[in-house]
């Protein structure tokens, strides 16, 4: 794994190789179809004794050999180049190549329906047209069908998911069988207004609560979500525009986690009440803190601790308006998750990478944004903690050294990967908090590291009111 600069040039390249390999596969899908295209009655192999069944087969073989093949193997070298076993991951490498089917599906749809390059060009507008209702609609079950191990999928979801796969193979084998080109067309403008209907009528909202009570006094634990004092911005007139929505950040922290817990935050849920009465209400917004008591070693263990919580909404811009020089009073319901930590024995470091049992092998770098990288194979990750302790630089001075270590903790609590999807060697890193950053920001070969292994141990909501907060000083923030 390379230091430095290049690993940010690694970074950048393998986000813009993923997307360029599927377009080209795409291209390379359109070409071989249309070889032999089944939509029209002029083509030469009408009148051989071709059957449907054999050529499609053979097609579908011949981008097998050309794409699947190739890129299985290129995967399983990347995993033993990594030191990871690549039969270990091969049902996994499956699933992931069962998912690139899906994503190339609809584009074999358009190709059996389009009779040459002038109706597949007017087709590709027309899902072009689509992709940004869709995108309009927030949902389109893309998320399920490209990512099908991440996170429980709702029944709309799911809809959405199985639409988008049985649609274009619909058409596919009723073109091939039939050639009627007409009825496949409506067949395939009529799923994907099936698909947009079904991404406009799945509700928003998709947090059960009933998963996570209400956590209720006296329960024994005491983590609470309070508001800090709004920055001033000079971006406030920039945020309440012209257009539909306006931005605002809650400047949240909490409090009351107990010494060896961990509370991670997976989303939250504001309502904004004007003097007149009026409200606004949000969805449930997704978030990714994690919450948690100082190390022993940086701080009494009894003392109260503060930890920042990143919470930006977007509000409509008539209640904005309306209400932006007026003092509101906001209602925050927050889903969390308690962990109990579970640490490793410190690990010193030698050459800067350590390797994590189970997961794979991480390394601490010098640059300016990325601080810890690691690599996994295809399992899903853990909720997983990295703490360090950090420097002012490197090599450290003495006095740093016999002082109180400076200790910064990274997160990893769901997958961002650089790999698009197809690598079968993930490469990742812990999410730290910036305020630590800023105090100490090299890490050394005299830094140790200590891994944390948290186990669930309850959901939760809890319940905040904060009372006559001004609009106006939270946008932009």
């Amino acid at each position: 794994m390379k230091h430095g600069q290049s690993g940010n040039f690694r970074y950048m390249g393998s986000m813009l190789l993923g997307p360029l390999l599927v377009l080209w596969w795409m291209v390379m899908l359109v070409r071989i179809v249309q070889e032999e295209a089944p939509a029209g009655d002029r083509q030469f192999w009408v009148t051989r004794p071709y059957r449907w069944p054999n050529l499609l087969v053979a097609k579908a073989l011949l981008f097998l050999m050309m794409v699947n093949i190739p890129l299985l193997v290129v995967q399983l070298c990347l995993l033993a180049a990594a030191g990871f076993p690549p039969l270990h991951s091969l049902g996994r490498l499956l699933v992931l190549h069962l998912t690139l089917a899906t994503w190339l599906l609809p584009v074999g749809a358009l190709a059996v329906i389009a009779g040459g390059r002038t109706q597949l060009s007017r087709a590709a507008i027309v899902v072009l047209v689509f992709l940004i209702i869709w995108g309009f609609a927030g949902s389109t079950g893309f998320d399920v069908v490209m990512f099908p191990a991440g996170g429980k999928a709702t029944p709309w979801e799911r809809a959405g998911s199985w639409l988008l796969i049985c649609i274009p193979l619909v058409v596919i084998l009723r073109q091939y069988a039939l050639r009627k080109t007409a009825q496949a067309r409506w067949i395939l403008l009529g799923g994907a207004l099936v698909v947009t209907a079904v991404s406009f009528a799945q509700p928003r909202s998709t947090l059960n609560e009933a998963e996570y009570p209400l956590l209720a006094p006296g329960s024994g634990h005491d983590f609470q979500v309070k508001m800090q004092k709004p920055s001033e911005s000079s971006y406030n007139d920039f945020f309440s525009g012209t257009s539909r929505e306006v931005r605002i950040s809650l400047p949240l922290s909490s409090e009351g986690v107990a010494p060896g817990n961990i509370v991670q935050v997976v989303a939250f849920k504001v309502t904004l009440e004007a003097p007149d009465g009026t409200r606004w209400s949000s969805d449930w917004q997704s978030d990714y803190s994690v919450v948690q008591a100082e190390p022993a070693q940086a701080q009494n263990s009894s003392a109260k601790t503060d930890h920042k919580i990143q919470t930006t909404l977007q509000v409509d811009k008539g209640f904005y308006d309306r209400n932006r020089n007026s003092a509101v009073n906001i209602h925050l319901v927050t889903a969390a998750v308690l962990f109990r930590d579970h640490e490793s024995p410190v690990i010193v470091q030698a050459n800067g990478e350590f390797a994590i049992q189970g997961i794979g092998k991480c390394v601490l770098t010098q640059e300016s944004f990325f601080r810890i990288w690691c690599r996994s194979a295809l399992a899903p990750l853990p909720m997983l903690g990295v703490t360090s302790r950090s420097f002012k630089k490197c090599p450290p001075e003495k006095d740093e050294l016999a002082g109180p270590p400076m200790l910064n903790t990274g997160w990893v609590y769901g997958y961002w990967g650089s790999d698009f999807g197809l690598s079968s060697v993930r490469t990742f890193t812990p999410a730290m908090e910036r305020d630590k950053l800023q105090q100490a920001s090299a890490f050394c070969k005299e830094s140790a590291i200590t891994l944390h292994r948290p186990e669930a141990l309850r959901q939760f909501r809890a319940e905040s009111d904060f009372k006559d907060v001004k609009l106006s000083e939270l946008a932009g923030q």
